[in-house]
């Protein structure tokens, strides 16, 4: 009996196969060709955005205007086309590193050509993304300069320093330490100048690379004429390598109608039984 259901399933199966290759073959169209987006890039102009260094982890495929979808990269995506096509990709990014809050990445402009596309093959296109001319930089502090940008508040054990260690360094010669102790284990450092930033639908983003051995907040001051008012957004968990993150300010930038500027703070409490921890951060980009 098994044998036979066997022998019977099998027919199905190449009735099947035969079907759809009598329709491939029927019907070329059918046949997709394929694009392969294997990395991407961000190009900048240092002295105004700063590092080149990004998580773009998703593009947004456009063939001829018409979205295909939004996929997580490396990856190779079939498309029903054939010919010259005009290709545009959008680079997009996981929110506040939450893999359910993917989302476009407003700042960065699409990266478009116009290139042959051919049934069952596959075209390799690794775009290059630059800074639309509209985004703001608000804020940058990559620890280069002499001065940094950063101060301890008054109830912060401690403070950001400059490190030159190059173990310790995330790219160039500079970066942020921050370093608890069983002595000292609270830090909170914050701008030394409050921003203004756009209320209402503008997208406002904080770009940073991290290193760290403790849980660290990142978050706004949001001052009013008489207030301050304290607005955590995002708690990172320590990190043994460095990593990248895109934390979305907006909604707590909208949180005060009233409001007159924003400090952005960074703060973190040492582990409950350990000695020390040291933590490392660079390439603060505040952008709207």
């Amino acid at each position: 009996m098994a044998h036979r259901l066997l022998h019977i399933l099998t027919l199905i199966v190449v009735f099947i196969s035969a079907g759809l290759w009598s329709c491939v073959k029927n019907n070329p169209e059918s046949i997709p060709s394929y694009i392969n987006v294997d990395t991407c890039y961000v190009k900048t102009e240092y002295l105004l955005a700063g590092t080149q260094d990004h998580k773009i982890t998703d593009v947004w495929l456009y063939v001829n205007e018409e979205l295909i979808g939004a996929f997580e990269t490396p990856v190779t995506i079939p498309v029903l086309d054939d010919g010259i096509a005009n290709i545009r990709l959008k680079p997009g990014i996981k929110a506040n590193g939450i893999s359910d809050a993917r989302e476009l990445y407003p700042f960065l402009d699409p990266y478009e050509i116009t290139t042959r596309i051919t049934r069952d093959s596959v075209v390799t296109i690794n775009p290059t993304y630059e800074y639309r001319e509209g985004a703001t930089f608000a804020w940058k502090e990559d620890f280069d300069d002499v001065r940094v940008s950063m101060k301890k508040t008054s109830r912060s054990d401690t403070t950001v320093v400059i490190t030159t260690n190059p173990e310790e360094v995330f790219e160039g010669g500079y970066s942020g330490k921050i370093t608890l102790t069983e002595d000292k284990d609270f830090f909170e450092i914050i701008t030394d100048t409050a921003y203004v930033l756009p209320q209402g639908t503008s997208k406002v983003f904080l770009e940073m690379n991290y290193k760290t051995e403790s849980t660290i907040t990142v978050g706004l001051y949001v001052n009013g004429y008489s207030t301050m008012e304290q607005v955590s957004v995002l708690n990172l968990n320590p990190s043994a390598e460095w990593n990248k993150i895109y934390v979305n300010l907006t909604t707590a930038v909208n949180s005060d109608g009233n409001a007159l500027d924003y400090s952005v703070f960074i703060g973190g409490f040492i582990t409950d039984g350990v000695t020390m921890e040291e933590n490392f951060i660079d390439n603060l980009k505040l952008i709207y």
